[in-house]
């Protein structure tokens, strides 16, 4: 007979069991597995030849985090070869790694930032990288270019209205443990204003993935392009 799981963690479990061996030696075990076809089992322990139901135990380790694992009692004797029912248990998920962004270095277009991921081992960063102006229009007129944030993608002042645009994204996932420059380029839009105004600062924000659609913001900063100017040399007389 299959019974309940206990001491379950991210990555391991104890699975519980009995079985009346009916005067027969028994070797017991359970098989367990992502689906009902199981696919991996336990090591067989021999069952003493009694009569009565004898309690085994297993401990499962190296399952995947935050998964749902199959699993049911095995006894196997010279008689033949008995299951118990299916049975359920879902391991913890993954508490995400600590991020730590450093400060954004910019070479033409691109901007390159170095993260870090910090954390329990098999912990993951999962990150997503932003860059942002905000527009600022009076009337139809485009007045001002700025890093501010105004939190939402339109906003009216009065006479004035502010719009959010992205120019730039780009997304890493890290395991703890590991780093990695990142390279966020301006998009068309952003090459565009860019060329037009000479500087231009941004917003960069990086988020976390949480996990159940959550999302953490871990770090903003101010990122400033700025084009080359090239002036031709005038032949002197």
């Amino acid at each position: 007979m299959t019974g309940a799981a206990s001491g379950i963690t991210t990555l391991a479990a104890t699975l519980s069991g009995t079985v009346n061996p009916q005067g027969a030696s028994v070797n017991a075990s359970f098989e367990y597995g992502t689906t009902t076809a199981y696919g991996q089992s336990t090591a067989a322990q021999k069952l003493a030849p009694t009569n009565v139901a004898t309690p085994f135990t297993a401990q499962l380790a190296g399952l995947p985090a935050g998964t749902t694992i199959h699993y049911r009692a095995v006894a196997a004797s010279d008689f033949g070869k008995l299951v118990g029912g299916d049975q359920t248990l879902t391991t913890s998920p993954l508490a995400p790694g600590t991020t730590k962004v450093g400060h954004a270095k910019v070479s033409g277009t691109n901007a390159s930032v170095r993260i870090a991921c910090a954390g329990a081992a098999g912990a993951k960063c999962t990150l997503a990288l932003s860059m942002s102006v905000t527009e600022t229009f009076k009337g139809h007129k485009l007045i001002a270019v700025t890093a501010r944030d105004s939190g939402r993608r339109t906003r009216d002042s009065g006479r004035r209205k502010h719009k959010v645009v992205v120019v730039g994204t780009a997304s890493v996932a890290l395991s703890a443990g590991k780093n990695k420059t990142v390279r966020i380029s301006l998009n068309r839009t952003g090459r565009k204003l860019l060329a037009t105004r000479n500087v231009l600062e941004v917003k960069l924000r990086v988020t976390e993935a949480l996990g159940n659609r959550r999302t953490v913001t871990v770090s903003t900063q101010t990122v400033t392009f700025k084009t080359r100017n090239r002036r031709r040399g005038h032949p002197s007389h």
